[in-house]
């Protein structure tokens, strides 16, 4: 596994420098073979592809992938286990693991070892970029693994984990930004990886007492697993005194893009994945907002073809200035879900409402709801510093960001409903998309 694992290493750090028309050859040799996989050992994927008329011979090249019909999490979870697990792999020992649930539904995916391996390089690729050192320690902001997996081979100790590398400090992330403040003063790590909304409130409260907090100074901070805004970028930065690189993951591919320090967009890991983005059906242009449609290369265990992820984005029509081959996404707007439909049918990005809001240093920490399409409530984290002129201005802030008449309420609490990782989804719309 280990020789594997090296291998796999040597060839995605490589890969990544390849022109896009070899990369394409890549994906097209990987998605012909976890096609003909899926149609001859999964039986769900032959039933779907049956449904409408496709046979093994009818997909040869890239372009056939859009005569594939899309995949979607309902159907997982109404499959799983029986009809999504392949045939050759049912009897294995496999890796389980849960989606956090954040959208609504709440999915469990395996994979095999071939492809945990892989998934590793292509992990630590993007780590690499950015200056990471494996012996350097790392913070890592997640709700504990037994919370989350349930599968007794994933908590196996990996081989480079007996030499002291790729070492992560797990950080409790559902613990207070306060209690969590307290253990990075302990820890002191050279890397910090966590959500954004943890570290915007981890950052006011240094930003408060700088001269308590003086000993954690990381070399750089990685942002994942919501959406990460601009303002929220240059005041995290301006905080730690350090960069801040964004990440995109999920749990059904783990690592999907990453920023290098040019910083210029998210590079798609395409020698892992394939991505389309979709609007209405048809295949957007580059710089063209869509949905996401994610085709895994290498999880033979439970193939994922053309799968709705439920994120909205646009990919760049410009390379990095960094060389590399790998794709650039431009921007990732949130989930469907997060979306603001207003009254008069305009929609508004959770990159318009979240700024707003945490540009208020006495917020901490916040939920905005959207309840209809003209009621709205804001969710605010008690706290001394929450007035009621504070609490005016913001609702100011947000009815000029608004631009139409809506009824927004205030609600302070306690505390604020987390995933069981911890994450935070700040701004959430129940009004349906595209309704």
């Amino acid at each position: 596994m280990f020789i594997r694992q090296l291998w796999f290493l040597y060839n995605v750090m490589r890969r990544q420098w390849y022109d896009i028309e070899k990369l394409k050859k890549f994906q097209e040799k990987n998605f012909i073979k976890i096609f003909q996989h899926a149609y001859n050992n999964s039986t769900f994927y032959r039933k779907k592809f049956k449904e409408v008329n496709i046979n093994l011979n009818d997909i040869k090249r890239l372009d056939d992938l859009r005569k594939l019909p899309f995949t979607t999490k309902e159907e997982i979870i109404k499959n799983f286990p029986d009809n999504m697990i392949t045939n050759e792999f049912k009897m294995r020992r496999l890796h389980y693991k849960k989606t956090s649930g954040s959208s609504g539904l709440q999915m469990t995916l395996v994979s095999d070892q071939r492809c945990e391996d892989y998934y590793d390089c292509i992990y630590g690729r993007a780590l690499f970029a950015i200056g990471y050192i494996p012996w350097q320690s790392m913070a890592y902001f997640w709700a504990q693994p037994r919370d989350y997996f349930w599968y007794p081979t994933y908590h196996k100790k990996k081989i480079y984990d007996y030499f002291g590398l790729m070492r992560k400090h797990w950080m409790d992330s559902t613990l207070s930004p306060e209690e969590q403040m307290k253990v990075l003063t302990k820890m002191r790590p050279k890397i910090i990886y966590c959500f954004p909304t943890t570290l915007v409130a981890i950052s006011k409260i240094i930003g408060k007492n700088r001269e308590k907090y003086k000993d954690i100074q990381p070399k750089f901070i990685i942002s994942h697993g919501e959406t990460l805004f601009k303002e929220s970028r240059k005041y995290i930065e301006s905080v730690f005194n350090c960069p801040v690189y964004n990440e995109y993951g999920t749990t059904e591919f783990v690592r999907m893009g990453w920023e290098c320090k040019e910083k210029q967009g998210l590079h798609l890991d395409i020698d892992s994945i394939i991505v389309e983005i979709v609007k209405d059906g048809k295949i957007c242009s580059p710089g063209e907002m869509g949905e996401l449609v994610i085709t895994g290369l290498h999880n033979y265990a439970m193939p994922l073809i053309r799968y709705r992820i439920g994120d909205v984005g646009m990919i760049s029509d410009k390379p990095c200035k960094c060389g590399r081959g790998l794709p650039l996404l431009k921007t990732i707007e949130g989930r469907n879900e997060d979306f603001l439909i207003l009254p008069s049918g305009r929609m508004l990005s959770p990159r318009n409402i979240g700024p707003p809001i945490e540009k208020f240093s006495q917020v901490t920490e916040f939920k905005f709801v959207q309840e209809t399409k003209d009621r709205m409530i804001l969710y605010l984290v008690d706290n001394p510093y929450i007035t009621s002129i504070v609490i005016s201005n913001i609702v100011k802030e947000l009815y000029r960001v608004i631009g139409e008449y809506v009824d927004i309420k205030v609600q302070i609490v306690k505390q604020l409903d987390k995933t069981e990782r911890g994450k935070m989804q700040a701004i959430v719309s129940k009004v349906k998309f595209n309704s």
